[in-house]
């Protein structure tokens, strides 16, 4: 049961699943991207929502910051958590000044840094899944996007559920989390996506003052 248990936490780990869940959306045409774009659009996804995050991951613990690569101790999470912010952060203001990539992109990654930087701010507090974060943010994008952006991802949603209860059920089995370090932290990852919608114009409106 504890080796099922390790598969899917890594599987559904939370290194991958944002370009995985990216490359899924951009695949399904389900936004105006011009087809030239789309290798360039996930090349860049890959490179800073997944390779960045993981070699510097291996660097850290080649330095000793870090005593695993799992980062089971939550204090340790902090620079990686950073580097993380850091890494969305800035693919999703790439994204926004691109006139020819559309703003869902720009939204979703924005919103993952925000979520990133509440697990930092939770640090002190409580050990909030990462994990359910992520599956919660993809739930939360997906929603949005079926809601109030004309989307049918009604079908994904459920199976997306379901996903993240064995992922829920992996992290209780490898003993890495609390029911309610679980239930946090899909409450993180699902509300920072729709108030990342809700509230994008205004987040917009603040970064050109930021960037002016």
């Amino acid at each position: 049961m504890r080796k099922l248990a390790t598969g899917v936490s890594t599987i559904f780990h939370p290194v991958f699943l944002p370009f995985l869940a990216c490359y899924w959306l951009i695949n399904q045409d389900v936004f105006f991207l011009r087809e030239d774009l789309k290798p360039l659009v996930t090349q860049s996804i890959f490179i800073v929502s997944l390779a960045i995050p993981l070699i510097s991951v291996f660097i850290l613990k080649q330095m000793g910051v870090v005593s695993s690569i799992r980062i089971p101790n939550v204090k340790e999470r902090r620079i990686p958590y950073y580097i993380t912010f850091l890494s969305f952060l800035l693919l999703g203001l790439f994204f926004r000044n691109s006139v020819y990539i559309p703003s869902e992109l720009s939204m979703i990654f924005i919103s993952c840094a925000l979520s990133v930087l509440i697990l930092i701010g939770l640090i002190p507090i409580t050990k909030a899944s990462a994990h359910m974060a992520c599956m919660g943010g993809i739930i939360g994008a997906l929603y949005v996007f079926t809601v109030y952006l004309n989307y049918t991802f009604f079908f994904p949603i459920i199976i997306l559920f379901i996903l993240a209860g064995f992922v829920g059920w992996s992290r209780l089995v490898l003993k890495a989390h609390s029911h309610e370090q679980l239930l946090v932290g899909f409450i993180i990852g699902f509300s920072t996506q729709f108030l990342g919608y809700i509230f994008y114009n205004r987040i917009n409106a603040l970064l050109d003052i930021i960037t002016f």
